[in-house]
């Protein structure tokens, strides 16, 4: 027993002297990319953990994958960091020889937080549209962006105005894409349109908006405004 004992100790101590051995690489790419780079390199003394680090930037959705030695301390500071729902991000250690190898068959993939925008609509002013507006979050099906758009045309004889904050098809956002509106309806007429699109959190309560030539506007945005 004592002898069994004292190899532990043994090995213990050899451990600790010459370092953990961690699988080391980064990508700004993918998962794929990484582990194709990934080298297994002996810790610097004091850095017991080996670390799967996944994160993406909100603003400009840049991914990073990582893997390297780190610390008790900083692995417990990014596992609070990621537990957060705000951060998008999701981390892994483990503290024995090339454990970050694989992590779990599979990387933990950032969930993308839905994007949040002003909503409100109004066919006669942008202050009463606003007396309404509330936040809400953009469905994640489809890439989002957060508009603000006024419309000038009539209806049915009259002069139409409508005014809307809300969330929008950031394909329809794009700057070689025409502000469409198809419709059977000979009584509507859509004159002028102004928008613009942006693509932070609640970005769309006083954004620029540039003038639109010639403009039809979606179906849906219309029926929407003359709610």
């Amino acid at each position: 027993m004592s002898q069994l004992l004292a190899v532990s100790v043994l090995m213990l101590c050899l451990t600790s002297a010459l370092g953990l051995n961690c699988y080391t690489c980064n990508s700004r790419e993918s998962e794929a990319d990484c582990v194709k780079q990934q080298e297994l390199q002996t810790c610097a003394a004091g850095l017991n953990r080996c670390q799967t680090l996944f994160t993406t930037n909100g603003t400009i959705m840049a991914k990073t994958f990582e893997k390297r030695c780190t610390s008790d301390v900083t692995c417990n500071a990014n596992s609070v960091l990621c537990s957060d729902p705000d951060r998008m991000c999701s981390v892994s250690c483990c503290d024995t020889a090339g454990c970050n190898e694989i992590d779990g068959g599979e990387a933990p993939v950032p969930t993308q937080k839905p994007l949040q925008c002003y909503r409100c609509f109004s066919n006669k002013s942008w202050d009463d549209c606003d007396r309404v507006r509330e936040e809400v979050s953009c469905s994640d099906d489809e890439e989002q962006s957060c508009i603000k758009l006024s419309l000038d045309g009539e209806l049915d004889g009259k002069p139409f105005q409508g005014y809307m904050r809300s969330c929008f098809d950031t394909s329809l956002c794009e700057d070689d894409n025409d502000c469409k509106f198809e419709s059977d309806d000979e009584s509507l007429t859509i004159s002028k349109c102004e928008f613009s699109c942006c693509t932070e959190d609640l970005c769309n309560e006083a954004i620029a908006l540039p003038m639109v030539s010639v403009i039809i506007l979606l179906a849906c945005v219309v029926e929407a405004v003359l709610l």
